[in-house]
C-alpha cells in the first residue's frame, strides 16, 4: 500500500511527528493507491499507539510505469534491478516452476481480468505488462521484507498485503523463502572457501494468513465450493497456512471448509 520511497513518512508517523492527514498527503495516497485510506487507519493507529515500526513494501509507481511499458523489466536500470530483485537466480527459477505456471492461470490471469472489468487498468494495458508488473511487485515486496528481517533478526514481522499476493504462496511467501535460502547458501559457500564448516540453521518460520476469505477469494466458481488447494503434479499447495474469520458472519462457510480442509490449513476465529 505505501510505496517504498515514503519510508520516512511512515517513520515520522509512528514517532508522532506526522499526523494522519499529513501521512495521507506525504504518501500521495490519492494518486498512488486505489483503495480507501480509512480502511487502513485502524492498523496505522495501532502501530502509532504502540510504537510498532512500519515498513513501506510497495513498489514505487515510477518503477511500475517502466516495466508496464514496452520492454518490460529490461527498462530498469542496474541499480533498480539490484534494489528490487533480491536474488536474480531465484527470481528466474521460480518463474520456471510447474507450480508457478499453475499459479499464473489460477491467480494472475483472473486478477488481470478482474482489474480490467473494474476499470483499474489503463487503456494501453495488456496481460504481458500486467504480469510483469505483478511479479516484479511481489519480488520487490519480498526483497524489502528480507532486508527488514535481516536488519531486525529478533523481531516478528507481519506483512499486510492484498489476498492475491498471499494465495497459494507463489506471490510473496515463496519469494521470501527463496531469497533466505539463497542467502544461507552463499554464506555457507563463503565459509567453505575459508575452510570453515557450513552452518545449518533452521529457516525462519513463515506463515501465511488469509483474513476473512469470501467467494471472491476462496470459492471455485465452477462448483461453488471453497478452493483450498492448488493441485500441482500430485502435490497440493494450500491457499494459505491459516484462514482467519473475525466474526460469526464471516465464519458461516467454516463447516463446509472443514469437509475440504487439508492438513496444512488451520483456522483461527477471533472471538
Amino acid at each position: 500500500m505505501v510505496q517504498q520511497r515514503f519510508q520516512d513518512a511512515l517513520d515520522r508517523f509512528v514517532s508522532g511527528n506526522l499526523d494522519e492527514l499529513g501521512l495521507y498527503v506525504e504518501t500521495e495516497w490519492e494518486t498512488r493507491w486505489v483503495w480507501p485510506y480509512e480502511n487502513y487507519l485502524p492498523v496505522l493507529r495501532v502501530c502509532r499507539k504502540y510504537h510498532i515500526p512500519l515498513v513501506a513494501l510497495s513498489l514505487n509507481s515510477e518503477v511500475l510505469s517502466k516495466v508496464k511499458a514496452e520492454g518490460g523489466i529490461e527498462n530498469l536500470s542496474a541499480e533498480e534491478m539490484r534494489a528490487h530483485i533480491g536474488d536474480p537466480a531465484a527470481f528466474v527459477t521460480i518463474s520456471k516452476l510447474p507450480a508457478f505456471k499453475r499459479y499464473i492461470s489460477e491467480i494472475i490471469t483472473p486478477s488481470y481480468a478482474s482489474h480490467y472489468r473494474r476499470g483499474l487498468l489503463p487503456n494501453t494495458a495488456n496481460f504481458a505488462s500486467f504480469y510483469t508488473a505483478r511479479v516484479l511487485r511481489d519480488e520487490a515486496m519480498a526483497t524489502c521484507t528480507v532486508q527488514a528481517m535481516q536488519a531486525n533478526p529478533d523481531a516478528v514481522m507481519l506483512c499486510l498485503m492484498g489476498s492475491d499476493h498471499v494465495k497459494f504462496e507463489y506471490g510473496v511467501k515463496a519469494r521470501i523463502e527463496a531469497q533466505l535460502l539463497g542467502i544461507e547458501r552463499r554464506a555457507n559457500k563463503a565459509r567453505e572457501a575459508e575452510g570453515v564448516s557450513p552452518v545449518l540453521q533452521p529457516p525462519p518460520k513463515l506463515r501465511s494468513v488469509m483474513l476473512n476469505p469470501g467467494p471472491a477469494d476462496a470459492y471455485d466458481p465452477r462448483d461453488k465450493s471453497l478452493k483450498l488447494e492448488m493441485a500441482v503434479e500430485g502435490n497440493p499447495v494450500p491457499i494459505a497456512d491459516y484462514l482467519w474469520f473475525s466474526s460469526v458472519a464471516d465464519a458461516k462457510p467454516r463447516r463446509r471448509v472443514r469437509e475440504w480442509v487439508l492438513p496444512p490449513v488451520e483456522f483461527l476465529t477471533a472471538m
